[in-house]
């Protein structure tokens, strides 16, 4: 193929993805061989036509191999293409050490205060608030800034928990059996505000589903230890349940580091609360600071990317529940210039703690996503291991009330406790620095090895962390264009498909028929990362519809012009807003809406379409007929006179004409004025038919019997008032051609004087007069003072 055919193709491929008509205004068209029925196409020049020109000249190149690969998967609706361009190759991160990468070493104890020293600078703290404990509550509300007062009703209720957990941590602190100190920390006022202890919504996984059993190679080391990969323990706020959210971010700098080496910022778990909050592949919704679940936030992470927090600061802190929203609006599309931090995936583990050692030891993870029970020996927590088994609790139906919460393991090892070795996870929590083992404040340890706290419910791992950009920059490259194509030729009208790039910019993948926009770059992305062991991003996504109004605008003029006045019609289209195809009848709808058929065909002809059906049609309708209206009234006075003598005061009449006022039809008593103007006699049509064709009759004239106009009665309404007496009724009567007034006066009331024989004797004088009865009506009436 000549470089400037595949310049042309590449052009025309984004044209094409963009939906963009390039065409002029619709072309003349090759007559239809039957006017009536008719069926035609309109040859606008554009889309796919274009393409199809392309290839062509593509196609006449002697010699060159195809331009790019092709494989598909049809049972995920995912392709995988590989073009012959010359984009540089993928800058790839460095891999792990081969002996397991960052934080392995020996079991040393010395990283850790022995559990004897922490339940002994745990029990000082209590014995010193037990000989002081107002002074003591009151120092532990200012130091954790908390938002409430001692005198408050919440703090009531928390200082009533200050003095149980002093009474029972003095008791747990003084058993040398005990693994694990307990204080007065910053938590233990969790769950007092009238809400649950925590807020998050468990995945739908069930306890006894499996993930792919993996078989990593044998891995013994004792101790690994992966906080150096992380920065300083965050806090969500004393009120705020995201850790939902300061979990993901917490794994994604672990799992970064493994493979590069360097320390990533702080990510943005603000971006994550505001922005977290569904997904297409994963049910529920995240609620911000009221709960989340971590497979929505790493879903969002893998589709979007993640800032630095410098980018996107947090912004909680201070959240009050019941008072404020739990997430602020998403302003992620906004920071265009910020960098963002993806993963290509993540992995389920099976509910087996030592796969879950096995992930971090062959460096597969530099941590692991778990969801544990949580209850008040953690919120206590100050030191040691952690052996007491939370279980789990459900305060309500609703499925974020409950006691579980994510926390991210970074770590295990062993402590030699009275001679026995006892196994132990590191986990990392989003409590900030004055919380848990004072070794490294914000983590803690729990046995391994029991299934404490429902730790081993839903493991999950991220698979690899890159910066969005290196992919991003491909968006100004025409390498990954052909996957469009592919694309397209394979989605069915109004689906949604999407390509993904590499870095590299010339591999691609893409996915077709998908449901909405968020499955198919999914389906995009999971195809270009799986195939291609590499981070991607979006190219490129859209929808299988024409929606461009200038298009359609076109294709209606066009089709009207081919249309008898009136024909039905309908108009198919591909999903680029290329060929129309019209057809037109008198009456047969079913003939007009196969036109899509002729558009499926042409695409399967020309372009070898896949995608059943390619086509949709984007307008139907009628031709207007090709007729006037009557408009001298004087040929219609006749009728008019008719219809409104035969109408009661009150009720509606209308008069239909052919559009040369002949044929005429009146109707009258119609109950309202629509129905009036909305009767079209059967009678009027058929006798104009012959001459002016179907439904060519219109109403010319309609209205309501009854007077309106106050001067024909103001000499009776004068009369009527100074003949009646102080206190009394009196009422005047019209009749409905505003010809003849009655009036009756000195009536006891008002019903008794709308009843009067005023309204019978004007009745009586129409009907002599040759209209028809009920003519007259009240057109005024009053009470004398």
């Amino acid at each position: 193929m000549s470089p400037r055919a595949r310049w042309a193709l590449a052009s025309v491929l984004v044209l094409l993805a963009c939906g963009l008509a390039q065409a002029k205004t619709v072309p003349q068209a090759e007559e239809a061989a039957v006017p009536t029925p008719g069926i035609d196409a309109g040859k606008a020049q554009q889309g796919a036509e274009l393409v199809a020109h392309m290839l062509e000249d593509a196609d006449g190149d002697n010699g060159d191999e195809p331009l790019c690969s092709d494989t598909v998967d049809a049972a995920k609706r995912t392709g995988l293409g590989s073009c012959q361009q010359q984009a540089p190759a993928a800058t790839r991160a460095a891999a792990a050490a081969a002996d397991g990468g960052a934080g392995l070493g020996p079991d040393d104890a010395s990283r850790y205060m022995s559990i004897d020293e922490a339940k002994a600078a745990a029990l000082k703290q209590l014995q010193e608030a037990k000989a002081n404990p107002l002074a003591a509550f009151a120092k532990w509300l200012a130091d954790n800034k908390k938002g409430y007062t001692a005198d408050s009703e919440e703090g009531k209720r928390v200082f009533a928990r200050f003095l149980e957990v002093i009474e029972s941590g003095i008791k747990h602190n003084s058993d040398p059996a005990t693994l694990y100190a307990v204080g007065l920390t910053s938590q233990l006022d969790r769950g007092l505000d009238g809400r649950p202890p925590t807020s998050h919504r468990r995945s739908a996984r069930s306890l006894f589903s499996s993930a792919p059993k993996s078989t990593p190679a044998t891995c013994s080391y004792s101790l690994i230890d992966n906080r150096n990969t992380l920065n300083a323990a965050q806090n969500t706020g004393s009120k705020c349940f995201a850790d939902w959210a300061f979990a993901v971010t917490a794994a994604m700098q672990a799992q970064s580091y493994l493979s590069t080496g360097t320390l990533l910022p702080n990510l943005s778990n603000q971006q994550l609360v505001d922005c977290a909050v569904t997904s297409s592949s994963y049910g529920g919704e995240n609620l911000g600071c009221d709960g989340g679940q971590v497979d929505i936030a790493l879903d969002y992470a893998q589709r979007e990317g993640v800032m630095a927090e410098s980018d996107y600061p947090y912004e909680m802190s201070s959240y009050r529940p019941f008072t404020d929203s739990p997430r602020k609006t998403c302003r992620a599309s906004s920071k265009t210039s910020s960098k963002r931090y993806t993963i290509s995936g993540f992995n389920y583990l099976n509910h087996d703690e030592e796969e879950m050692r096995m992930a971090l030891c062959s460096g597969q993870a530099g941590a692991i996503l778990v969801e544990m029970n949580t209850c008040d020996a953690l919120f206590s927590y100050k030191g040691g291991i952690l052996t007491s088994d939370c279980l789990y609790e459900s305060y309500s139906d609703e499925p974020f009330d409950n006691n579980v919460l994510p926390f991210a393991i970074v770590g295990y090892g062993s402590a030699t406790v009275s001679g026995k070795s006892v196994p132990y996870w590191l986990v990392r929590a989003a409590w900030g620095s004055s919380w848990g083992d004072s070794s490294y404040p914000g983590h803690f340890r729990i046995k391994r090895g029991a299934g404490l706290a429902g730790i081993t419910f839903n493991p999950l791992t991220i698979k690899s962390v890159s910066l969005k950009s290196s992919a991003s920059k491909c968006t100004t490259s025409t390498a990954w264009t052909p996957g469009v194509y592919s694309a397209w030729k394979k989605t069915i009208y109004n689906k949604y498909w999407s390509v993904a790039a590499t870095g590299a910019c010339n591999q691609y993948g893409y996915s077709y028929n998908a449901a909405d926009k968020a499955s198919a770059e999914k389906s995009a992305l999971d195809a270009c990362t799986a195939g291609f062991k590499v981070p991607c991003a979006i190219m490129r996504s859209g929808q299988a519809t024409c929606t461009n109004a200038t298009r359609i605008a076109d294709l209606k003029a066009w089709v009207e012009a081919k249309a008898q006045p009136g024909q039905i019609y309908a108009v198919a289209i591909n999903g680029t807003c290329g060929t129309g195809y019209g057809r037109w009848s008198s009456s047969d709808w079913s003939y007009v809406n196969d036109v899509v058929k002729d558009c499926n065909a042409d695409m399967l002809a020309k372009y070898g379409t896949s995608a059943s059906p390619a086509c949709g049609i984007i307008l139907s309708g009628k031709k207007p007929a090709a007729v006037t209206k009557c408009t001298d009234s004087s040929k219609w006075q006749t009728s008019r006179t008719a219809a409104i003598s035969n109408t009661y005061w009150g009720y509606s009449w209308a008069v239909t004409t052919d559009p040369r006022c002949g044929n005429q039809w009146y109707t009258y008593n119609q109950p309202t004025l629509d129905a009036a103007k909305n009767y079209y006699p059967d009678k009027c049509n058929a006798a104009a038919a012959p001459t002016f064709g179907a439904n060519a009759c219109s109403v010319v004239d309609f209205g309501t019997a009854q007077c309106t106009d106050s001067t024909t009665w103001q000499n009776a309404l004068v009369l009527a008032k100074d003949k009646t007496s102080s206190g009394k009724y009196w009422a005047v009567f019209s009749d409905k051609l505003c010809t003849y007034r009655w009036y009756s006066y000195n009536y006891a009331s008002e019903d008794a004087v709308k009843a009067a024989t005023g309204l019978t004797t004007c009745n009586n004088n129409a009907t002599a007069r040759g209209l028809s009865a009920y003519s007259c009506g009240i057109v005024a009436y009053g009470k004398k003072w």
